[in-house]
């Protein structure tokens, strides 16, 4: 879509550039600033100078205003009176508009691209508030942020009043501040927008281009378009922010309000919790004071409709282009992301150095030792202290070897200082990546939006390189490291649990499953419909392997083939079955039907005596296997 297109659509029919660059008049602190003589300036103030007279008597006559100084240095931005000035009052005023045209060169180039786009709008130059026609209703306002004696209250307060009359208008009203300042742009950036209250969709920050060159000209025809392409998104979103804040606010005075209520015996039910979970005290109240805060806001009425309003709006814009603004517009989204998953830096900061190795400067043997006690016991209390749950580390010396400790918070407080190189931490190591590398491989895991002080970045964890030293070894590596980070509590868990997860896939060995397996084979004598007898001589020992689920193999030794063969009669003319006990082919429940040879097994020994078996619940079990009279049966049961 061409810009032209772009206007029209969000009917921008009105283009104001107020800058004071564009001012054609010549002050007497033009000249002292830009005229680069102060003779030029002293002469204009003497009237017995010989070029003031003269210059009083070219004012004369062309009926010029002189009765003042200022009266008589304005008259020199006038061509004619400039040109037959004496020459010391043209080259100062020469000067002053030389400089006035380098400077005002950037917004000439701006209206230069305007035109040249082809935007069918009329476009309205002013250098000051009082050459604004206030009854035209402008669309877009161009407004140098340096209006005024390079300060920035006029623009600031020329802005609050557009505003201010724009406010029960159908169509937003566009802003793009400007500067040839870009440094000061940049430090003020994020001020800026909060004070005004209005968000980047109708209020852009840009510097002033300094060369006619296509960056510049793409990047300021890039927010010309974004900023026609997004008005009908600013009352959704400024609504949706207003809303928001409000609520927040209201929140946050009523949870001020309500911690008045708390007495010492509450806070301290707080505290004792707080320990037994061993986490700090101060990192558990920030945790109930935040959820509680959203409470609130869920209570006061949350804010449904403005943001059904403005995910309306969003869906209709399929996409929206990153912005060219004078500072990147999505930091603060980023430090939004960054505080989900990270503590700000006050909150870890180490308020006293860690205790570093002193020299040993006495030759006394107890002395020595006692100090080397004493340092090791600061070493130890400063690690309690400051090193915690999700604690990340940085080498000063190699800033690209990074390490978190997750040893968690129960495992620590138990810790005593004389037992304390018995104990060992877990730690992981990480290394930065580009922001956008979310998950490089399945082996790491990754913690997002870490400022490591110039830049973002992700942090790979190396899940397969844990690092398990003892507390004693560790003080000593400290030595070298630095706090940068903590992660929060359900960041730093997340990495845990990837790492269990990752654990778990490893494939561990199967084992088999087998047990030893002990029976008798039982007679049941003809006629006889409850007892069942045995033979003492005919326990039978066997073997029960389990290959897979469901599967069940029976084994015997060539001994309890034997035994099993004579107990029950005619199998030694039977080749086959005995190939089969011998070979291990026999499977659970087989049953042999013309030797009435039954194999079971049974979960639980029989419990029977040298007469009859008395288990009931065996005796129904092998009254349905076996049918008729003068049967014999194997029951095996397992002996693990």
């Amino acid at each position: 879509m061409s810009l032209i297109e772009s206007f029209n659509i969000a009917k921008i029919k009105n283009i104001a550039i107020i800058d004071d660059d564009l001012r054609n008049t010549i002050s007497l602190k033009d000249l002292r600033k830009h005229g680069g003589n102060e003779l030029a300036v002293n002469a204009l103030q003497d009237p017995d100078y010989e070029d003031y007279e003269k210059l009083i008597k070219l004012l004369k006559l062309h009926n010029k205003p002189h009765d003042s100084t200022n009266d008589i240095v304005n008259s020199l931005s006038d061509d004619v009176i400039r040109n037959n000035a004496p020459i010391l009052f043209k080259q100062a005023a020469e000067n002053v508009l030389s400089h006035r045209k380098d400077a005002s060169a950037g917004v000439i180039l701006i209206k230069q691209w305007l035109i040249e786009s082809e935007v069918n709008c009329p476009i309205h130059e002013m250098s000051c508030r009082e050459e604004i026609n206030f009854d035209i209703d402008y669309d877009l306002i161009l407004i140098d942020y340096y209006l005024k004696d390079e300060s920035t209250d006029q623009s600031i307060s020329l802005i609050e009043e557009f505003l201010e009359k724009n406010k029960d208008n159908t169509s937003p009203l566009l802003f793009l501040l400007m500067s040839s300042h870009h440094q000061e742009l940049k430090d003020q950036f994020l001020r800026l927008r909060p004070k005004l209250r209005a968000t980047s969709s109708r209020f852009r920050i840009m510097g002033k281009p300094r060369h006619d060159n296509k960056k510049d000209l793409l990047s300021w025809m890039c927010t010309f378009e974004q900023l026609a392409n997004e008005r009908d998104l600013i009352d959704p979103i400024e609504g949706f922010i207003d809303s928001w804040g409000k609520k927040l606010k209201n929140s946050v005075n009523n949870l001020s309000d309500d911690l008045w209520g708390l007495d010492a015996h509450s806070l301290n039910i707080l505290y004792k919790t707080a320990k037994e979970d061993h986490a700090y005290f101060e990192e558990y109240m920030a945790e109930l004071f935040s959820k509680h805060i959203l409470a609130l806001v869920e209570k006061d009425e949350f804010p449904i409709g403005e943001t059904k309003n403005l995910e309306t709006a969003l869906f209709k814009i399929p996409s929206l282009k990153q912005g060219t603004e004078i500072s990147d517009s999505r930091i603060v989204l980023r430090q939004l992301l960054g505080d989900v998953e990270w503590h700000r830096e006050k909150w870890y900061e180490a308020n006293e150095s860690y205790p570093l190795p002193s020299v040993d400067t006495t030759d006394d043997k107890s002395d020595t030792e006692n100090n080397i006690h004493l340092q090791d016991e600061g070493q130890y209390e400063w690690f309690m202290k400051y090193i915690r749950f999700g604690t990340v580390l940085r080498n000063s010396k190699a800033p690209n070897n990074i390490l978190v400790n997750l040893t968690q918070p129960c495992d620590k407080a138990h810790i005593v200082y004389n037992n304390y190189e018995a104990h060992h931490l877990l730690l992981f190591p990480g290394d930065l990546g580009f922001i956008d590398d979310k998950q490089r491989v399945d082996k790491q895991a990754t913690t997002s939006n870490y400022f490591n002080g110039n830049s973002w970045a992700n942090i790979h964890w190396f899940l397969t390189r844990p690092q398990t030293p003892t507390i004693k070894i560790f003080l000593k590596q400290l030595e070298n490291y630095e706090i940068s980070g903590q992660l929060r509590h359900d960041s730093a868990q997340l990495i845990l649990n990837q790492f269990a997860s990752r654990s778990s896939r490893i494939g561990a060995m199967r084992t088999p499953l087998f047990s030893n397996l002990h029976g008798n084979i039982l007679v049941k004598k003809e006629g006889n419909n409850v007892g069942w007898f045995y033979d003492e001589s005919n326990l039978i020992n066997g073997h029960l392997y389990t290959p897979n689920k469901g599967a069940k193999i029976i084994s015997f030794e060539p001994s309890q083939v034997i035994k099993i063969s004579n107990a029950m009669g005619d199998l030694d003319d039977d080749s086959e079955l005995l190939s089969k006990l011998l070979t291990n082919q026999i499977n659970n429940k087989l049953e042999i039907t013309e030797y009435e040879l039954i194999l079971q097994i049974i979960n639980i020994k029989p419990n029977f005596d040298k007469a009859s078996i008395e288990d009931e619940a065996i005796i129904v079990q092998l009254t349905n296997i076996v049918k008729g009279s003068g049967q014999k049966i194997l029951c095996l049961w397992r002996n693990d």
